[in-house]
């Protein structure tokens, strides 16, 4: 099977006369795909006012556990 590219305007109205025209099971897939496009454009614009940090490993974490558990063992 060939796929085909087609570039084409059309108005809201169409657009949304076509959309209605697709089963439930399509409008879910469609509306799945749309959903994790946006997300993934929006994390990208949102990564990029984010600082440059430091990854936490494993053993950073467990260093920020044992010290929290020491002093709240000192406060009891």
């Amino acid at each position: 099977m060939t796929t085909l590219s087609l570039q084409t305007i059309i108005s809201d109205e169409q657009l949304y006369a076509l959309l209605q025209q697709l089963s439930v099971a399509e409008k879910y897939e469609l509306s799945n795909f749309l959903r994790a496009q946006a997300s993934q454009e929006e994390w990208s614009l949102l990564s990029q006012q984010l600082p440059d940090v430091e990854e936490l490993t494993e053993e950073d974490i467990l260093v920020e556990i044992k010290a929290y558990r020491a002093e709240k063992a000192q406060q009891d």
